[in-house]
């Protein structure tokens, strides 16, 4: 009947219940033991040994991202251009340490050693504190703990009230790293019992770590076998554990927190989280120290005879939450039960210390979370009935007091009082996301969706389809979908933008957005100026949601307040305001996902030109107008000497016109200017001609020419067609015909056309194109040939 009665249940959604009671879910962030379920142990900058390129010898890489088995390595040393995938199933990666181990050479890729004569020193340096991938990180395969326990694998399983005694288990059932488990021997599911992975009760099934370690039945199957037939089970549990990756079970079920020795002594009074109602304290006992200094035995006190109820025994260490010091629950308002057989009806401490003549255990004895950990009154989140474990239900915070939460289970209106880092609560969805059921509350009726939501869910016509699964409600975020191949305009590097998830959510409005804008934040060239465009100014409007945000930026941290909003409804005007704010395409990112056929603002065809012409004009407090030329003479004279020499000299007062603006400019004030007019083709002349083959080279200075009176910029060769008209291409072509190559991929990267390079500065090029020292200033050397040729080629005569 209740099999029936859960098949009959309408579907749980947890955007429409969350809407209905105006609630939040508590932060994905708090619940710790969730997290480290699904991190597979690699992190970004950890340090690894590969394979170089073309072998045989080994060379330094960083992780700068994982997928699953797949990681995006950068050879140390190497430009972030040169970037590539690894899969860990098929290539030969190792932690740091193990080409000395097995003596393999160490030597860079020829492209990393053209980069740095002096790679020893550079390997010396990136040693100093480098942190390496755990070989049985590496042996997983990129996959999550949780992954690696399998239904059927055999644990130890640690008595609750004696852990220095445990038996052998089978896994029934792995729900996100939340094992059912039957003891072996057993056949019935009358003691199968619920943990999570990451407990202290679960080991991996191997020879006993101490002298200590025993290994025996629990009582309540003892009768189950003879004491031999529990021998061979045993046996045939060990040997089929040990055909197991034991490297991996040991690390993945370490619990997060080694125990430490606790100071307690038998006799001392304390308070403990009553192990059966869960709603009260209750006065208990330390009544012995287990061998090893970490585990201690705790006793409900009990005034009547024995004979009238069994004793109730729980097994603690120093950092269990659930233990509190006399005197706690009377301080924070939680209901103390007096001992069974306490003659008065009112407890009070100090008179029961007396009559029992016994001693408070010390406060610096315990070690309680003082955090809340984001919970907060009228959440809500997803919690096991601890009178049904397995059963997980829908539950509402109602009061924060750490150590512990107290929670209402919604089904049935049970309250309960746990620990904030109890492993038997999880975040809004873990259920769906692990396929089990979830107990919803008994008056849930799912709203019907409207015409208009049905409508807005349609798949639109034009390649793009709308995944907003609640587009009208205001507090759970669909997915915001990064549309990397947008106009990313002046402030964002479109190739970072690129190593960006696809998608960010769903989830509640505000944790998504402010994921979403921090790693917006991140991928800018500077920050800090993303930031800046962003903050709030002014008085913050209440019908907002403040948020503080940060921005690293040349080793140092800014922050500042950001307004995003409150309702889902909102969240596509929001997202575009942004993307205004950013000068990008407007569908850069939002509640649309744009597939193959393109955004429908066509901004793919859009350059960096714009930004390009903003900085200079920013730098340099001018206007620059580029008017159509005239129609050029089939053989048009070389401007006279006295032309060249006075438009060096124009040249040479607007650089220290730049030097002297540019180093008072603040770089984070707002800044207004006019688009660039571009120019059409003469008459007559193609749209595009054919570029120069041949480079601008230093032999064409004209100190190797006795003749010339040019510039000593050197003397420009004749262009056959209008830098202002070469698109994104033609100037990755002429760049890389000439010394400068190694400019042409980043160019490209930045989608720098004909105009952006023309309007290229020297501090242009050393922020934006990462380019220092000599390079930077050879391929400025290029850019003055190109413009000199240009003016002289192209330009008005009237600018000459």
């Amino acid at each position: 009947g209740s099999k029936r009665a859960h098949d009959e249940e309408p579907e749980f959604h947890w955007e429409d219940y969350l809407e209905a009671t105006q609630s939040e879910a508590v932060p994905a962030t708090a619940f710790a033991h969730v997290e480290r379920s699904l991190e597979s142990g690699l992190r970004p900058g950890m340090k690894l040994e590969v394979l170089s390129e073309g072998g045989p010898s080994y060379w330094l890489a960083a992780v700068v991202t994982t997928c699953g088995p797949l990681l995006s390595l950068r050879y140390l040393g190497a430009d972030r251009a040169a970037d590539f995938w690894c899969d860990l199933g098929a290539n030969e990666v190792h932690p740091l340490g193990w080409c000395a181990q097995h003596q393999r050479p160490l030597r860079p890729p020829q492209a990393v050693r053209d980069r740095h004569r002096d790679w020893e020193a550079l390997l010396d340096r990136e040693l100093q504190g480098a942190v390496t991938v755990p070989t049985y990180v590496l042996e997983m395969k990129g996959s999550v703990p949780i992954d690696q326990l399998q239904e059927g694998m055999k644990l130890l399983v640690l008595e609750e009230g004696n852990p220095l005694n445990g038996w052998a288990a089978s896994v029934r059932r792995n729900v996100g790293g939340r094992l059912l488990l039957r003891y072996d021997g057993c056949e019935v599911d009358s003691w199968d019992l619920w943990l999570f992975y990451l407990s202290h009760r679960v080991r991996p099934l191997d020879a006993p770590s101490h002298g200590d370690q025993t290994y025996r039945p629990p009582q309540c199957i003892e009768k189950l076998h003879s004491l031999e037939k529990w021998k061979q089970i045993l046996k045939d549990s060990m040997a089929q554990a040990q055909s197991y990756n034991t490297k991996i079970l040991a690390n993945i079920l370490q619990p997060p927190v080694a125990l430490r020795e606790h100071s307690f002594q038998v006799g001392h009074k304390v308070e403990l989280l009553h192990p059966v109602s869960r709603q009260q304290a209750c006065p208990a006992t330390i009544t012995a120290t287990l061998a090893g200094g970490r585990w201690f035995l705790v006793q409900v006190d009990d005034l009547r005879h024995p004979k009238e109820g069994a004793p109730l025994v729980r097994c603690c260490h120093a950092g269990s939450q659930s233990l509190l010091p006399a005197g706690w629950a009377q301080k924070n308002g939680l209901p103390l039960l007096p001992p069974p057989g306490y003659p008065c009806s009112s407890f009070d401490w100090e008179e029961y210390l007396r009559s029992c003549e016994a001693q408070a255990a010390p406060s610096s004895c315990f070690q309680l979370e003082e955090d809340s950990l984001g919970f907060e009154p009228g959440q809500k989140l997803e919690a096991v009935n601890v009178h049904k474990p397995n059963e997980v239900c829908v539950a509402g915070v109602e009061r924060v007091c750490p150590p512990l939460v107290w929670l209402r289970l919604e089904p049935g209106g049970e309250r309960l009082v746990v620990p904030l880092r109890s492993h038997q609560l999880f975040p809004v969805g873990w259920c769906a996301s692990n396929g089990f059921p979830l107990r919803a509350p008994r008056d849930y009726q799912r709203p019907q969706p409207s015409a208009v939501t049905k409508e807005a869910c349609s798949t639109e016509k034009g390649g793009t389809k709308d995944v907003r699964p609640g587009a009208g409600r205001s507090s759970w975020c669909p997915c915001i979908f990064l549309n990397h191949r947008c106009f990313s305009g002046p402030f964002l590097s479109k190739g970072r933008l690129a190593e960006l998830p696809r998608q960010i959510g769903p989830g509640p409005v505000a944790l998504v957005l402010r994921e979403v804008l921090s790693q917006i934040i991140s991928v800018a060239y500077k920050s800090t100026r993303v930031l800046g465009e962003l903050q709030l100014r002014g008085p913050p409007d209440p019908k907002m949601q403040q948020q503080l945000l940060k921005a690293k930026y040349r080793g140092r941290t800014y922050r500042a307040v950001v307004e995003t909003v409150r309702c889902s409804s909102q969240l596509e005007p929001f997202c575009r305001s942004v993307c205004a704010k950013l000068q990008c395409c407007p569908n850069l990112f939002g509640p649309r996902c744009y597939g193959d056929e393109g955004c429908p603002e066509n901004c793919a065809s859009l350059t960096k030109t714009r930004y390009a012409y903003q900085f200079v004009r920013k730098r340099h407090r001018r206007h620059l107008a580029l008017r159509k030329p005239k129609q050029p003479d089939k053989e048009e004279a070389p401007p006279a000497p006295q032309q060249q020499q006075q438009l060096q000299h124009q040249q040479q007062q607007q650089q220290q016109q730049q030097q002297q603006e540019g180093a008072s400019e603040d770089e984070d004030s707002p800044v207004e200017c006019a688009p660039v007019r571009t120019t059409k083709a003469p008459v007559g002349r193609p749209r595009k001609r054919p570029l120069p083959s041949r480079s601008v080279s230093p032999q064409d200075s004209p100190d190797n020419n006795p003749k010339s009176q040019a510039p000593p910029v050197g003397h420009p060769d004749t262009l056959t067609s209008n830098p202002l008209e070469w698109s994104v291409a033609d100037v990755t072509n002429f760049v890389r015909n000439t010394p400068c190559s190694y400019v042409a991929r980043r160019l490209h990267e930045q989608e720098i056309d004909g105009q952006a390079l023309l309007l290229l500065t020297l501090p242009m090029v050393q922020e934006f194109l990462d380019l220092q020292g000599s390079p930077a200033v050879q391929f400025c050397q290029l850019l003055e040939r190109l413009k000199l040729a240009f003016y002289l080629q192209y330009a008005p005569k009237g600018t000459q």
